[in-house]
């Protein structure tokens, strides 16, 4: 984390931003779509914010610019199910192109908690993790078998330059899936660590 630029994709009230800061990271951008964690962010981190450490970023990202509908509020904010009529549309875009309008030039590490849109955001950040080979944490919430498609679709837009770890398994309908913890059975972590 030290000297390093960090993404925080899916930020809520800027935990994982503020653990980035903490631990030495010269810059964090964190994206966070819900105006109620934004305004928490800024008030979490106003010395961060003000000297350019923090930069929030109150748009959601997918894998290209588009509008979509939005659910819930605060800590439940997600992209709606297919189907479902959202509270709210909010327009969203790619990362590759976030950062390129940032003018951010190096990314050591990626940070997604995005739910509801994990298995688009790793197509929009193709070129950012190709240019960059960050470390990623990515937390999953996944439908039935969306917890096998995100290994797939990371190792496919990584060509094998990252090993891919699966922490934790939880039994549910009588299958072990992955999961971050037992208490949290929809959960996946993925750490992705450059391979040497």
């Amino acid at each position: 984390m030290r000297d390093g630029v960090v993404v925080d994709i899916g930020a809520f009230a800027g935990g994982f931003s503020g653990w980035a800061l903490r631990h030495g990271a010269e810059r964090v951008i964190a994206f966070e779509p819900d105006p109620t964690n934004v305004e928490c962010l800024r008030r979490n981190y106003p010395d961060d914010v003000a000297a350019g450490r923090l930069t929030i970023v109150p748009r959601g990202l997918w894998d290209g610019p588009t509008s979509l509908p939005f659910t819930g509020h605060g800590d439940s904010t997600r992209v709606a199910e297919s189907g479902v009529e959202g509270d709210v549309t909010m327009d969203v875009i790619d990362l590759g192109s976030a950062l390129a309008q940032l003018d951010v030039t190096r990314v050591t590490c990626i940070k997604m908690d995005a739910e509801g849109a994990d298995l688009h955001i790793p197509s929009g950040a193709r070129e950012v993790v190709a240019a960059h080979t960050p470390t990623m944490w990515l937390y999953v919430c996944y439908g039935e078998d969306d917890w096998r498609r995100m290994p797939q679709i990371l190792d496919r837009q990584t060509r094998g330059r990252y090993r891919i770890f699966c922490r934790g398994l939880v039994k549910v309908q009588g299958r072990y899936r992955p999961a971050l913890q037992v208490s949290a059975p929809r959960r996946l972590i993925a750490i992705l660590c450059r391979t040497p």
